[in-house]
Formats: C-alpha cells, sequence, structure tokens
C-alpha cells in the first residue's frame, strides 16, 4: 500500500514539478520584491519573453524531431533586418511580414538540406550556418543599425484595444498552432517517432528526412516571425541582434519538458519554460545583479536541465 503510494506521489511531482517550480517561483519573488506581482512587471515579463518564447517554439519543434538549430539567432536576425528593409521601402506590415517568413524558410531550408543531403551532425552544420548567416547580415549592414523605420515598432510595441502587447499575442498564437501540430496531426506523430528512434521510424514506413525538413521550414516561419517582432520592438534594425537566442531557446524548451535527445516536448510545456527563465531573468534584474552573473547562472541552468533530462531517460530505459 505504501508502495503504491509513494509511487503516485513520484509520478506526481514528476508530471508537475515544472508547474510547481514556477508557483514557488511566483511566492518566493513576491515576497521578496513587493514590485513583482504588479500588473505593469507582469506584462512586462510577458512581453519580455515573447520573442524568446516564439523563438523556443521553434526550437521545440526541432529538438522533438532529434535535431537543433545554433544557427536560430542568426536567422532572426537576417529575417529581422529584411523585414526592416521592406518595410521601409513599402511601408507594408504584410510585406514585411512575408519577407521575415520567407527569410527564416528558406535560411532553415538550407540547414535542414545540409543535414539531410550531406548527413552532418546538426550541430556542425548549425555552427556553420550560424557564422554565415549573421556574415550575411553585417556585410549588407556594414555592422551599422538601420534607424528611421517610422510605424514599424508598432508590431512590437503597441497594444491590441491599447490592452494586450502583440508579442504577447503572437506568442500565444504560435504557442496554439504547434500544439495543434503536435497533438492532431501526422506530421506531429512522425517529429515524435522520428526524434524517438530514427530507425523504428524509418522502419514503421515514416519519411524521417522528409521530417526533418519539413521541422525546420515550419520552426523557419516561427523564427522568421520572432525575428521581425525583435527588431519591432527595438524600432530599428540592429545587425547583433538575437545574439545567443538559441542558447535562451533551448534552455526554455529543455525547462519545458522537451528532451534534448529527442521525442519528447509540448508546446505548452516551453511556454511555462520561457516563463520560468523570463521570472528568473526579471527577479534578478529587481535585484541589480550583473548581466554577466545573469549569463552565468543561464549556463547552469542549461546543464542542470540537461542532466535531469539525461537522468530520467536512463531510469526510463532501466525500469
Amino acid at each position: 500500500m505504501n508502495k503504491t503510494l509513494n509511487k503516485k506521489k513520484k509520478f506526481l511531482i514528476e508530471k508537475y514539478y515544472l508547474y510547481i517550480v514556477t508557483v514557488a517561483m511566483i511566492i518566493f519573488c513576491s515576497v521578496f520584491n513587493k514590485n513583482f506581482l504588479s500588473i505593469n512587471n507582469m506584462i512586462n515579463i510577458l512581453t519580455q519573453m515573447s520573442f524568446t518564447t516564439i523563438a523556443a517554439f521553434s526550437m521545440t519543434l526541432l529538438l522533438i524531431t532529434g535535431v537543433m538549430d545554433l544557427a536560430l539567432g542568426s536567422t532572426m536576425a537576417l529575417a529581422g533586418i529584411a523585414s526592416v528593409v521592406v518595410y521601409v521601402e513599402t511601408n507594408s506590415f504584410f510585406a514585411s511580414i512575408a519577407v521575415a517568413i520567407i527569410f527564416g524558410v528558406i535560411c532553415n531550408a538550407v540547414t535542414g538540406s545540409l543535414i539531410n543531403k550531406l548527413h552532418l551532425h546538426p550541430f556542425i552544420v548549425g555552427l556553420g550556418t550560424q557564422q554565415i548567416y549573421r556574415g550575411i547580415v553585417l556585410l549588407y549592414t556594414g555592422g551599422a543599425v538601420i534607424s528611421q523605420v517610422g510605424d514599424f515598432k508598432k508590431f512590437g510595441q503597441g497594444r491590441l484595444f491599447g490592452v494586450i502587447p502583440y508579442p504577447i499575442l503572437m506568442m500565444f498564437v504560435i504557442m496554439l498552432v504547434l500544439w495543434v501540430i503536435l497533438e492532431h496531426t501526422r506530421f506531429g506523430r512522425n517529429t515524435f517517432a522520428t526524434g524517438g528512434n530514427s530507425e523504428a521510424a524509418r522502419a514503421s514506413g515514416v519519411n524521417t528526412q522528409r521530417t526533418v525538413l519539413t521541422s525546420f521550414l515550419i520552426a523557419g516561419i516561427f523564427t522568421g516571425i520572432a525575428g521581425m517582432m525583435l527588431m519591432s520592438r527595438t524600432a530599428s534594425g540592429y545587425p547583433n541582434a538575437a545574439e545567443g537566442y538559441e542558447m535562451d531557446a533551448m534552455t526554455a524548451a529543455v525547462i519545458g519538458g522537451t528532451s534534448f535527445t529527442g521525442g519528447v516536448g509540448t508546446a505548452f510545456g516551453t511556454l511555462i519554460g520561457g516563463l520560468v527563465v523570463a521570472i528568473i531573468n526579471n527577479i534578478l534584474t529587481l535585484m541589480g545583479v550583473q548581466s554577466y552573473i545573469q549569463q552565468i547562472l543561464k549556463g547552469m541552468i542549461i546543464i542542470v536541465a540537461v542532466a535531469i533530462d539525461v537522468n530520467s531517460r536512463r531510469k526510463k530505459m532501466g525500469a
């Protein structure tokens, strides 16, 4: 009887530990700083996390499929710069968003094709394309910031009905899209199968190469939108924007329960992972902790999250 209860408790803790930790962090932060639970601070947290979390949705889809994209930040910068340039020339939000998505898809198509056709490791491809895409941005801009962008900032700074910031709205829309893809489509099932065991998936009739490439293309849409929104938020075309975003995205995804080794992950879990990272950043900022120390803590969080994931996998395999 006691063993059964202990197993149930263990199961519940493993299943809901992330939400327990999140609630505990919110309580701790609200006690530590009276401004933490203010409406303005909550909106600020959600707005700040939206850019990273949209990128994390992209990374989540790829990690579930068993690959990763270390060029994510550079792709965001390239797509974002392209969207700024197009908006300045056309004054059209539609054209700007379309171009950002197109550039995100093209960059990811190149990355996915290199992995599929040349059978290169995603890590190596990511390192190379990261430098290429960032280099293109710097070459085009000459390293200079594109300013005087007019109303381009409205998408990143504006609010729906003057209440809900557009970045927050877009974050939830993309989460819903990813949830539908993963939970209610055949392609979604194929991503889990491919990431969980590519050989078994291939033997059961799944076209794993097409699944990987399609994952990159969909992730490219999310990445392009994230890049456009980030540039809009800063009201400029900043060539060094989104540096390190691939690490922040990976942190949010893994903390949210996405397995670093593939085959496991949820859209909602990534949202909570993004919230955890945002809360940590926010409280450290309120405490006046230096950004350099925050970077060190992020690195430690990634190591701990991956260690927990790997250890959990080993236990399941040994069970």
